[in-house]
Order: structure tokens, then sequence, then C-alpha cells
């Protein structure tokens, strides 16, 4: 913060040859403020087809129903690619961790491991990969996003654009793909644990013998 009036008189001070001036005006609307907030801009502004008004674009961009079609089509499509993919990519290794474990898990169980033993065990192992995976998945979609804006939020000079872009998250798309994420994991570790609960242990002793 900065007293406009002394920050001009220093800059042109230092530039002679050119004068400093303001020329954009950035405010923020309290949540609680009424509509003469509007009223005092646009007599600062001096004209009402200065001043931009970000609810209002937005609002208008919302009302396009071939943008708004678009954008939401797009939103569901990628909801639904994410799901199938990660839950196509987790159930394909349940299946591999079955096939290759089911000597390791047959062997547990005679040595006298319960039932509830087990399902601990496959749910502390798989929980850590599941936390991992979508904690790694999570801070790589907030990278790859902050250098896909970085990349096109810049001016025609190359310069950034001011003021800059403000990347916000869906939380409510968000948690319902975690939502739906964690079902598939619940499902498919319970079906692999009672998999691994049925083991023929007498034909697994044998195939070892």
């Amino acid at each position: 913060l900065a007293d406009l009036d002394i920050l001009l008189r220093h800059l042109n001070i230092l530039s002679p040859t050119s004068a400093f001036y303001p020329n954009e005006l950035f405010i923020k609307r309290a949540s609680n403020a009424s509509e003469a907030v509007s009223e005092v801009v646009y007599s600062i502004a001096g004209s009402s087809e200065q001043v931009y008004d970000r609810a209002a674009l937005l609002t208008d961009v919302r009302l396009d129903p071939l943008i708004t079609a678009g954008w939401r089509a797009m939103v569901a499509l990628s909801v639904v690619l994410i799901v199938f993919t990660s839950g196509l990519g987790y159930v394909t290794y349940l299946l591999s961790f079955a096939d290759h474990s089911r000597n390791e898990m047959g062997f547990l169980q005679s040595l006298g491991l319960s039932a509830r033993q087990m399902m601990g065990l496959l749910g502390l192992e798989h929980l850590t990969i599941v936390i991992i995976g979508l904690g790694l998945g999570t801070w790589a979609g907030f990278q790859m996003s902050a250098i896909m804006v970085s990349s096109v939020a810049v001016t025609e000079t190359g310069q950034r654009v001011v003021p800059p872009f403000i990347l916000t998250t869906d939380w409510s798309t968000m948690l319902l793909i975690y939502g739906l994420l964690a079902a598939i994991f619940i499902v498919s570790l319970y079906r692999l644990a009672r998999s691994m609960l049925h083991l023929d242990l007498y034909a697994i002793s044998r195939v070892e013998g």
C-alpha cells in the first residue's frame, strides 16, 4: 500500500521524459456492499462503458447457451474419463496383485491369520497406495493447470496480464470424483478380500510342493 500522489510524484521525478499516471483502477466490492457502490464507480469513471463488472461478465457467459452447454459437456466427459481410467487401472492392478500374491496370502492363512487380520492387512496396504496416488494426482493436476494458464495469460508484448489469472477449483466436482473412486476402491478391495479368504489351501500346498 502506498500514497498514490506521492508515488506518482516520485516516479515523474525519476523519469522526466515521460509522465506516469494511473489508467486502470481495480475495485473489489465487499460482500455486504450495496448497489450504491456501482453508482460511485460509474461517477468516477465518467462513463459506464469504461467499467467492467466481473460479476456481470461472468453472468453473461453463464447465460450463453452455447458456451454453457459446451463446458458442461466437457466437464461431464472429463469426469467419466477420469473415473473410468482410474478405476480400470486400479482394478487391473488388483487382479495382478491377486494372481501374484495368491500363494503368499494362502501361506499367511495357514499360519493362523484370521479374516479380520487379513482384511486389515489388505486394507492398510492398498489404502496407502490409493492415498499416495490421489495425492500425487491432485498435486500434478494443480501444477499442470498453473503451467497451462501461465502460458496463455500474457499480453501481446509477452508480459503477464494485469490483474493476474486466479485459478479456482470446483471442489464439488472433485468430491464427486473422489467419492466414485472411493466406492470403486471399497468394492474392489472387498471382492479381493473375499477371494483371498476362500483360497483352496490344499491346492496351493500341492502346487508349492
